[in-house]
């Protein structure tokens, strides 16, 4: 998922720009972060007409990749290089500070409640990013497996930097070419692995298989094109809206058609929240609510599915929705609060002093 806008005081009250000013902070960015986090929970709470909140995993990629792309290429321009450990600790410290408070209270809540149930397999394999793989190979962790997606956000991450500095010779016309072109070859080899072995659980979790909407993400941030007006960011959020409500898991229509027009309306709305800021989709996206929602997304993420996936034994939808939700965000607020907020300020003590 995407975490790079970094904020200053209680969540709830404020957002201010993140120290690096070669991204500039878009309040519709978290706006837009929060969005896809409630469509994950509707998804997860097994409300009605919620059956394709997952897609909501798919905006946080391509997001991902356009800010991820956009960050390493400011530095390449300013300093011809990427500082790659400097990248990978600063990812590191943001990412993982949390993870481990929630896998804490996973594995203590499984001694006290469900000692037999392998948690210190489960957390191991969530905590160093190996749940894309290791779920669709063997089932495991399953009160874990929303980590899926973290995994294959850590690999990009891991790998990325890499790539662009092995291609940083390359003109940005040409360079855009190629993510589309990888973009393409992604897409195509998600839908050949799933017509191959017609297992969702193989095709869904992975890396490899999922690679598209990080691509696509990253061909967003070389594209010279600019939207003049906000109706193809409208467009593209009335088709996640239609897709959210009707798509469902597994079919063949979700590995192949419908997850590429999620990415590509994603795409339409993340440009359009970029560069139509005097626009009413722009003030929609910003609605402070929804900037906190974002702002908070991350931490909702890791303790949402736990919660929800032993809400939903005993609770119908609503109340699975409404009670996991309520755990979930005063948690990922605690969260906020004390973890997130001191890791940021000593890293950036640490920079400083350096």
């Amino acid at each position: 998922m995407a975490y790079i806008s970094e904020t200053t005081g209680t969540a709830v009250r404020r957002v201010v720009a993140p120290r690096d000013a070669s991204m500039p902070y878009n309040a519709a960015l978290d706006g837009l972060r929060g969005l896809a986090a409630l469509a994950v929970l509707a998804f997860h709470a097994q409300l009605p007409f919620a059956g394709g909140g997952f897609l909501g995993v798919d905006l946080f990629f391509v997001l991902s990749g356009l800010l991820i792309t956009s960050l390493l290429r400011a530095e390449l321009a300013v300093t011809g290089t990427i500082d790659v450990p400097r990248f990978w600790w600063r990812r590191l410290l943001r990412l993982w500070p949390p993870l481990l408070v929630v896998l804490a209270v996973y594995a203590g809540l499984s001694v006290a409640f469900a000692p037999e149930n392998g948690w210190q397999r489960d957390t191991f394999f969530a905590m160093f990013y190996l749940t894309d793989y290791t779920y669709p190979l063997a089932g495991t962790p399953e009160l874990l497996r929303h980590t899926w997606s973290l995994s294959v956000e850590e690999h990009f991450y891991l790998l990325w930097p890499l790539v662009l500095i092995a291609c940083r010779r390359i003109d940005a016309g040409t360079l855009l070419a190629i993510f589309l072109c990888g973009y393409a070859v992604a897409t195509g080899w998600r839908i050949l692995d799933y017509w191959l072995f017609a297992d969702w659980h193989w095709t869904y979790f992975r890396f490899d298989t999922r690679l598209s909407g990080l691509l696509l993400g990253a061909a967003l941030a070389l594209l010279p094109w600019r939207p003049s007006g906000a109706a193809l960011g409208w467009a593209g959020l009335f088709l996640l809206a239609v897709l959210g409500a009707t798509m469902k898991l597994p079919s063949w229509f979700q590995f192949s058609v419908g997850t590429v027009a999620a990415e590509l309306a994603s795409a339409a709305l993340i440009l359009c929240a970029l560069h139509c800021r005097d626009s009413a989709l722009y003030r929609m996206l910003a609605w402070r609510p929804l900037v906190v929602c974002g702002v908070l997304s991350y931490a909702v993420y890791l303790i949402h599915y736990p919660a929800m996936r032993l809400l939903r034994e005993d609770m119908e939808p609503g109340l699975v929705f409404l009670i996991g939700a309520a755990v979930s965000f005063g948690g990922a607020y605690l969260i906020h609060l004390f973890v997130e907020k001191p890791v940021r300020k000593w890293r950036d003590r640490r920079a400083f002093a350096t």
